[in-house]
C-alpha cells in the first residue's frame, strides 16, 4: 500500500474520532456532551471538567458554516486543480515539491480516476444542496445550542473528507498523462448515481417536512413512519455510495480506506445522534409509537 502523510493523518483523525465518540457513548458522566438541540441540557455533573465543557456552547444555526465550509472546500478543489492543470508553471512547482517532500503522494493507479472524479461531482452537490437547504429550509431556534466539541468536530469532518478528495485528484491534474482515455460510467456506477440522487431528493423532502413542523415536534412523513431519523438514515446511506464508490477498483489505497472511515464516522455520529432524538420523543410524546431510531430491523 502506498505510504501518503496526509492520508494518513486524514484515517488517523477518523479513528481517533471514532473511539472518543464510543467512549463518551459508554462513559455515563461523559453522555451529557452528545447532546445538542432538542436534546441539550446543562446537567450539574459531579466533575467541574465535565460541568466546564458542557457549558461551552455555539448556537446551533451555527451547522450553516458546515455547509458554508464544505462547499467552499469543494468549490477551491475544482478550480484549484483546473488551475493546476491549465498552467505549466504552477504544475511544475507544486509537482517538485511533492517530489522533494513525498514521490508516493504522485502515485495513482490511472483505473481509479473516473471513481474519484465521481466521488468529486457527488460531494459538489451533496455540499451545494445541504448548503442551501440550511440558508433557505432548516428553521433553527434562536435558544438552540450546539457543544463546541460538536462543531469542531462537524468542521473537521467535512474539511478532510473534501481533502480526501482533493488530494485523490490532484496527481492526476499534475500528470494528465495517468488520465485513462475511455472512463465512461459503467452499468454499477450509473445504478450507484441513480441511487445517490434519490435518496438526496428523499432526504431534501424530509428536510422540508422537518421544516414545516412545530420546533421539536413528532415528523410523520415517508421513512418517519418507520424510523425516528428518517434524514439521517438518508446520509448514512449517501456516505455509504461514497465509500463504496471508492473501493469499485481492485488496487485500494489509504484514500479509498479513507472513505470507509468518513462513513463509518457519519454512521456512529449519527446513531447515537438518532438515539438522543428517539429516546427525546418517546420522552415527551406518548403518541409516538415508531419501533427503530434510524435502522429498520437493526436500531
Amino acid at each position: 500500500m502506498v505510504k501518503r502523510p496526509l492520508e494518513k493523518l486524514i484515517g488517523s483523525f477518523y479513528v481517533i474520532t471514532l473511539i472518543c465518540i464510543f467512549l463518551i457513548k459508554y462513559i455515563k458522566t461523559l453522555n451529557c456532551l452528545l447532546k445538542y438541540g432538542k436534546n441539550y441540557e446543562n446537567p450539574q455533573s459531579k466533575s467541574t471538567i465535565i460541568n466546564y465543557l458542557t457549558s461551552i456552547t455555539v448556537p446551533k444555526r451555527w451547522f450553516l458554516h458546515f455547509y458554508i465550509v464544505y462547499f467552499g472546500c469543494c468549490f477551491s478543489t475544482g478550480c484549484f486543480l483546473e488551475l493546476v492543470q491549465r498552467d505549466s508553471r504552477l504544475n511544475s512547482v507544486i509537482t517538485t515539491f511533492i517530489t522533494s517532500w513525498s514521490p508516493a503522494s504522485l502515485e495513482s493507479a490511472p483505473a481509479n480516476y473516473k471513481h474519484y472524479k465521481l466521488i468529486f461531482y457527488l460531494l459538489c452537490f451533496q455540499s451545494f444542496r445541504r448548503l442551501l437547504e440550511s440558508m433557505y429550509i432548516t428553521k433553527f431556534s434562536s435558544k438552540a445550542k450546539i457543544n463546541v466539541f460538536h462543531y469542531i468536530m462537524g468542521l473537521a469532518f467535512y474539511t478532510t473528507i473534501s481533502l480526501n478528495c482533493f488530494l485523490s485528484l490532484l496527481p492526476y491534474h499534475l500528470n494528465t498523462a495517468i488520465i485513462p482515455v475511455n472512463d465512461a460510467f459503467d452499468l454499477t456506477d450509473k445504478i450507484l448515481i441513480t441511487l445517490f440522487i434519490w435518496l438526496s431528493i428523499d432526504q431534501f423532502q424530509n428536510h422540508y417536512h422537518l421544516s414545516t413542523l412545530p420546533k421539536y415536534s413528532v415528523p410523520k412523513f415517508g421513512m418517519f413512519q418507520l424510523v425516528g431519523s428518517a434524514h439521517y438514515l438518508d446520509e448514512i446511506i449517501l456516505y455509504l455510495i461514497v465509500a463504496m464508490i471508492g473501493n469499485l477498483h481492485e488496487k485500494l489505497s489509504i484514500i479509498d480506506i479513507n472513505y470507509i472511515l468518513g462513513w463509518a464516522f457519519v454512521a456512529v455520529n449519527l446513531s447515537i445522534s438518532s438515539l438522543e432524538s428517539y429516546s427525546y420523543y418517546k420522552a415527551k410524546f406518548p403518541e409516538f409509537t415508531v419501533k427503530y431510531s434510524i435502522i429498520p430491523g437493526i436500531l
